[in-house]
């Protein structure tokens, strides 16, 4: 099947539950189906448009959009948060790194739009009140429930439905087969596990509203969910699933609310002052982290493995991120691996071993400089505390305090994964799924409600 076919089947598959919903429930319920619907698409199918990639997300969520703007049901006007601040923020910003560094150009304008208020909007627009709220959810906790299922199945089964339909993706970065303890990891519709586990991550919140009415559906889907980010035999989807649960937990509970600040505060001042002792010890946990090497970093030699790789990868490349300052050396300098910018390691054998700067806030700071890293935290934590702010709400199902969990999860994720395009639509978009939830809560206290 070719990637034309392939795309235009697949699309139409997630038109078609977009288009069941905006009928029965208006266009704001049927893009946010659309958004959850479409993280069950494989990323690497996608043909070209206007010179650019475009995968199945890309274009449902274009597709929805429109006709959220056209459609007499939809309204885009609504009241604005602090989140809608950050995300403008990082388009402006880096529409600023990117004239600096390449000139001024509509195309970095449409980039910026492209990767950060897009994908947002798709979130941020979905959602009017209570009633999209549960609509979406149930469609959320079933994209969540397919997709973990798949998981699953690779990694006990040693079988991807996705490579079997669309063949695997050309040339990848990480083995298709790799495997741990004797089983595959899973990568499902991504290119790598760590990739898949975010996307999980991020689909998590939309099986707790199904917990009232549906309890045992919402059990086992939060279940299948959680074993299906195991599935992926890697740490940090394992780690960040234990934050969520913590920061759930307090949320939903007032009396856990110290003692899971005191713990999340004491495994951060643990990261920031003795990340190396605990990833020698969570070394033992995978057999391959045995296999060490020596890198030279700044005219000193480490020994390293894939415990360490990511604190390497900090060693190697903060220069860099010193030399980026304020503004960073642009998009197209940092647009694959090893980033072309200055202060990347001299030693050939380095660059090679840590080319790819597997941390968010580190490559975002080279590409976008300090204030663009900031904004990039500021985001995720924005969109956090918009959400708490509404635990209270049993109108939303539980939804608020589920999404607050995740999105504070994905603080720490970012330190051990790039911002991949593979889950980072699916994490914007749960920005935007808080934010749509915070405007619709004050549109209702000002006494106009969107819905």
């Amino acid at each position: 099947m070719s990637d034309s076919t392939a795309f235009a089947a697949t699309l139409a598959v997630v038109l078609a539950a977009w288009a069941w919903v905006t009928r029965r429930h208006g266009p704001a319920a049927g893009l946010g189906v659309a958004v959850l619907v479409s993280a069950l698409t494989p990323v690497w199918v996608r043909v070209e448009a206007l010179g650019l990639p475009v995968d199945c997300r890309t274009a449902a969520a274009g597709v929805a959009l429109l006709w959220l703007c056209l459609d007499r049901r939809g309204r885009i006007r609504s009241p604005i948060v602090w989140v809608d601040g950050f995300v403008a923020a990082l388009v402006v910003w880096q529409m600023v790194s990117d004239s600096r560094a390449d000139g001024v150009s509509a195309a970095a304008a449409v980039r910026a739009y492209g990767e950060w208020a897009f994908p947002y909007l798709a979130g941020r627009l979905a959602i009017r009140g209570p009633l999209d709220t549960a609509v979406i959810a149930r469609w959320g906790a079933g994209a969540l429930a397919v997709l973990s299922g798949l998981a699953l199945l690779e990694c006990f089964g040693g079988f991807n439905a996705y490579d079997a339909v669309y063949g695997p993706p050309d040339d990848p970065d990480f083995p298709r087969t790799a495997s741990r303890y004797g089983l595959r990891r899973a990568m499902g519709p991504t290119e790598h596990p760590i990739f898949l586990g975010a996307v999980l991550l991020t689909l998590l919140p939309w099986a707790v509203p199904l917990w009232h009415g549906r309890r045992a559906a919402a059990a086992g889907v939060l279940v299948a969910g959680s074993a299906a980010m195991v599935a992926t035999l890697s740490r940090a989807p394992v780690a960040v699933w234990a934050v969520a649960a913590m920061v759930l937990a307090a949320v939903r509970w007032r009396a856990l609310r110290w003692p899971v600040a005191g713990v999340l505060a004491a495994g951060a001042v643990g990261v920031a002052f003795f990340a190396e002792p605990i990833a020698l010890q969570l070394a033992k946990l995978t057999p391959e982290s045995r296999n060490t090497t020596d890198v030279e970093i700044n005219g000193r030699r480490y020994e390293t493995s894939s415990a360490t790789e990511r604190i390497r990868v900090v060693q190697a490349w903060w220069p860099a991120l010193v030399k980026a300052g304020p503004v960073g050396f642009g998009t197209t300098a940092t647009k694959g691996f090893p980033p072309n910018v200055p202060g990347r390691p001299s030693n050939p054998r380095t660059l090679r071993l840590l080319q790819y700067v597997d941390n968010g806030y580190l490559l975002v700071g080279i590409r976008l400089g300090w204030v663009g890293a900031g904004l990039l935290a500021g985001m995720l934590l924005a969109a956090a505390a918009s959400a708490v702010r509404l635990v209270d709400d049993r109108t939303l199902l539980g939804l608020p305090g589920a999404l607050a969990a995740v999105l504070v999860a994905a603080v720490p994720l970012l330190l051990a994964v790039h911002l991949n395009y593979d889950f980072a639509f699916e994490l914007i978009s749960a920005c935007g799924f808080a934010g749509a939830l915070a405007s619709a809560d004050r549109a209702m206290r000002t006494g106009r409600p969107l819905a």
